[in-house]
């Protein structure tokens, strides 16, 4: 939570009246949901939707206006390349979330296919991917301001890291001094 909170203040203009889609997060679990539904009012959002793949719980669309939640179940297993959660993908401005890393190229070619705009958590090493390389190189993917300090496992433990950071799409840099 504290990593989204320190991420995301830097694209408070950038949320504004905006649809943020977490499609790889489950509504009952994720700290980007709660950051962003704790958060609704004072980023100015205009939905908050979330889409979480069958790890044997359910697949679940969650949708937060700023007042009601709305949660149902999905038809199919939830992957972000599903059709029913590409349709959600399709109505949402923005993409926060934090992909499985086994699938990141393929999530990351994605949201690029689908020309979303995106802040998602990636290894470092991914700059070197040829899926994403020409978007660095050009500028047009970059690395965000903060950096991951840990995860917290399903089974509760803090797992420290100093290689993920945040990637994005709609320009926001650190300002230097």
């Amino acid at each position: 939570y504290s990593d989204i909170k320190d991420e995301m203040q830097y694209y408070k203009n950038h949320l504004k009246g905006k649809i943020i889609y977490c499609n790889c997060d489950d509504y009952r679990r994720s700290n980007f949901v709660k950051y962003f539904k704790d958060n609704f009012r004072i980023l100015g959002l205009s939905g908050l939707y979330a889409t979480n793949y069958d790890n044997g719980n359910g697949a679940y669309k969650y949708y937060y206006d700023g007042v009601c939640e709305v949660i149902k179940k999905l038809n199919g297993n939830g992957s972000y390349a599903s059709e029913e959660c590409l349709e959600i993908l399709k109505t949402a401005d923005l993409v926060i979330s934090n992909p499985p890393f086994s699938l990141w190229r393929h999530y990351f070619k994605t949201l690029i296919d689908n020309n979303k705009k995106f802040i998602i958590i990636g290894n470092q090493n991914a700059v070197t991917y040829k899926e994403v390389f020409p978007y660095i190189k050009n500028n047009e993917v970059i690395f965000g301001i903060t950096r991951i300090k840990s995860f917290i496992h399903k089974n509760g433990s803090d797992c420290k890291f100093s290689t993920i950071s945040w990637y994005n799409n709609i320009g926001v840099f650190k300002a230097t001094t």
